[in-house]
């Protein structure tokens, strides 16, 4: 019980931090000293955090984003465009098929 509790505190910590790294990412006046300091405290809010293993994809993908905006090694539109696709594929998760689409075609 107390791995799940950890697992879920560990994931929403993470969440939190890709949150807080898109927003700045897509702000209009973007200042890389205030990112890397707003990067810095959020790394430090989830280094509170125990580490836990973690098997989805999203969930690896959010801990390499993290990790990749921790580095400094990428520029702001190549982390955008990483947070983009980290955001495809949560919503890609969600997404579930229309069944019976081609019936409803064939009635309009």
């Amino acid at each position: 019980m107390k791995e799940k509790q950890d697992r879920i505190r560990y994931i929403r910590a993470l969440e939190k931090f890709y949150n807080t790294v898109n927003s700045m990412l897509k702000k209009e006046n973007f200042d890389e000293m205030l990112f890397k300091q707003r990067v810095n405290k959020a790394y430090d809010n989830l280094q509170k955090n125990n580490f836990v293993s973690l098997y989805s994809s999203y969930t690896k993908e959010l801990e390499t984003f993290a990790n990749e905006c921790i580095s400094f090694k990428f520029s702001k539109d190549e982390l955008l465009s990483k947070s983009n696709a980290l955001n495809k594929l949560k919503n890609a998760k969600s997404y579930k098929k229309d069944k019976h689409k081609s019936k409803f075609k064939e009635l309009f």
